[in-house]
């Protein structure tokens, strides 16, 4: 049998600094809607999209048995909002100001490394889902819609890279799909790096399904994303029933009845229910054991390691510490968190304790 031809070794790491404008972002954002997990969002978005405008219909519809202009209005604004520039805008904008500043790339025959203010990535080119040349931009899929990065054409042409970057990148997918970079990860570590000098606390852990179910919702309910959805689901028609108690009669009041009783459910059930069917279903579907997570908090700030991928979240970069049930959550910013189960380190966690405080300080709430 034949195996794969792989490149001669380009020359060893390309480390470039990446600050694009704005409107390059902007640009970025807008091309990886379309390949790739930006694509997967995309169409789940307007599935739900899909599914929504009959519903609200349906609902606006059933309150007095026809449908006005206020509730055309209604229904054009929120369609309006959903396809207008302004959420990707708001989302690049938030996206920046948490980068804060220029983003450091280091592409290497073992891997690729980005690095901002608020930490540090690492993955091996077998963690690397893909990487994609289109619209001016390197589009790196890291294997989530949130943690995969680009690099702008024009930064490697004003430094004279962009040959050299392209051979570092077929190198190294070349190697990953031979087998080289698996047999090299065996022997050692794929990025070696140097740990600060001081306490730490290491857990290693493979989450149950239960348990990241749990750890997921303990995130979603505390967020602002979450608030606002539950407190749209469950508060709007809270208000609409104290509103049209007395205006609509009892019909008006049973339908807010309705919809109050609708809204929880979907909230606090429905979608719940489907988050843990979909991750058993992928549980169930994936090859192989699950691969241990190893996380370690330091001075450094928080790192979690699994198989050929490594990131580091610097203590600048998180936003505060909770504990939540069995957790402890490491908010990123007010959406998205690393979270520790406690059981995983040496009971009670006192001493894990001790070093968030000492480097969270007021952010920890623990």
């Amino acid at each position: 049998m034949s195996r794969p031809v792989v490149p001669s070794a380009p020359p060893e790491e390309l480390s470039l600094e990446v600050n694009p404008t704005f409107a390059e972002h902007l640009r970025a954002q807008k091309a990886a809607q379309e390949h790739g997990r930006g694509r997967q969002v995309r169409m789940q978005q307007l599935i739900g999209l899909g599914l929504g405008v009959p519903f609200g219909l349906w609902i606006l519809h059933r309150r007095d048995g026809r449908l006005d202009w206020t509730d055309w209005l209604l229904l054009a604004l929120a369609i309006g909002w959903f396809a207008s520039p302004l959420p990707n805008w708001l989302h690049v904008r938030r996206l920046r100001r948490q980068a804060g500043g220029p983003v450091r790339v280091s592409l290497a025959e073992r891997g690729v490394t980005v690095a901002d203010a608020r930490g540090s990535s690492t993955r091996a080119w077998r963690d690397v889902h893909g990487v994609t040349e289109r619209d001016g931009f390197l589009f790196f899929d890291l294997g989530d819609p949130v943690s995969g990065f680009f690099i702008p054409e024009r930064v490697l042409r004003e430094a004279g890279v962009l040959e050299r970057a392209r051979e570092i990148i077929a190198s190294g997918r070349a190697g990953a799909d031979a087998g080289v970079a698996r047999e090299a990860a065996a022997e050692a570590p794929p990025v070696p790096r140097e740990r600060p000098a001081g306490r730490a606390v290491s857990a290693e852990f493979a989450p149950t399904l239960w348990e990241s179910f749990a750890a997921e919702q303990h995130v979603w309910f505390r967020s602002r994303r979450g608030r606002l959805t539950t407190g749209y689901l469950v508060g709007v028609p809270v208000l609409l029933l104290a509103l049209f108690r007395w205006s609509l009669g009892p019909d008006g009041v049973r339908d807010n009845l309705y919809l109050l009783i609708g809204g929880a459910a979907l909230a606090l059930v429905v979608i719940p229910a489907f988050d843990l069917f979909w991750k058993a279903l992928g549980r169930g579907l994936a090859r192989g054991p699950q691969v241990p997570l190893r996380m370690t908090v330091d001075a450094a700030g928080v790192t979690q390691e699994a198989g050929g991928a490594s990131v580091t979240t610097a203590w600048a970069g998180i936003r505060r510490v909770q504990q939540a049930g069995g957790f402890v959550l490491f908010w990123l910013d007010r959406n998205a968190a690393h979270y520790l189960p406690l059981r995983a380190v040496d009971q009670p966690g006192e001493e894990a304790r001790r070093i968030i405080r000492e480097h969270a300080g007021e952010r920890a709430a623990l």
